[in-house]
């Protein structure tokens, strides 16, 4: 069974958007170390998500 990318990529965004926010928060409470934790989480989402988009850019259409 095969997810469609487009489905991917907005969770991808969603994902990440959620990981940095918290991260940001957590900052601003002074809680440091889930700060960290959350905003490697983000930038995983992000590295898959940039992933996915050039997989599907060059995707062959036919």
């Amino acid at each position: 069974m095969s997810i469609d990318p487009r489905i991917k990529m907005t969770a991808g965004i969603v994902m990440a958007a959620i990981a940095y926010f918290v991260a940001v928060t957590n900052f601003i409470d002074g809680d440091i170390r889930s700060g960290v934790i959350l905003t490697l989480i983000g930038i995983f989402f992000s590295t898959v998500l940039v992933q996915t988009v050039s997989r599907y850019m060059t995707k062959d259409p036919s």
